[in-house]
C-alpha cells in the first residue's frame, strides 16, 4: 500500500490513500504512533510529489489519533510539505488543512494553522 499510494496515477493513489485511512480506524493507538507514523514519515520523504501528497492526506486523516509528542512532530513534518516547492505538494497540503482543523484547538488553529495558510496564500 505504501507503494501504490505514491502512484502517479491519480485513481490509484486515491483508493490506495483512501484504504489506508480505513486502516486506520482498526488499528490500535501503539500501532498508528508507531510503524504507521513512521510509514507516512517514508512517504514524507518521497521522491516524487505524489508521495508527498499522500502524506499530507494521512498526517491529517491519524492527527486526532496521536500523542502529544507525535502530533508536535507531525505538525513540523505538515509545516514542512505546506512549503514545499512543488505546487502540487502544496495544493495536496492545503486540501488536508480542512481535515486537520477539526482535530485542534483554537490555539493550535492560531499559532500553527493560520500561518501555515498564510504561506500558502
Amino acid at each position: 500500500m505504501e507503494i501504490i499510494s505514491g502512484s502517479d496515477d491519480q485513481v490509484v493513489q486515491g483508493k490506495a490513500i483512501a484504504s489506508l485511512k480505513k486502516i486506520t480506524k482498526v488499528l490500535s493507538p501503539e500501532t498508528i504512533n508507531g510503524p504507521y507514523v513512521e510509514l507516512i514519515g517514508r512517504l514524507d520523504e518521497g521522491d516524487y510529489f505524489s508521495m508527498r501528497i499522500a502524506a499530507c492526506q494521512l498526517y491529517a486523516a491519524i492527527y486526532e489519533s496521536l500523542t502529544a509528542e507525535k502530533q508536535e512532530l507531525v505538525r513540523q513534518k505538515f509545516a514542512k510539505l505546506v512549503k514545499d516547492d512543488t505546487p502540487m505538494v502544496r495544493w495536496g497540503a492545503a486540501q488536508a488543512m480542512a481535515v486537520i482543523c477539526y482535530a485542534l484547538d483554537q490555539e493550535t488553529i492560531t499559532e500553527f494553522l493560520l500561518p501555515l495558510l498564510k504561506v500558502l496564500l
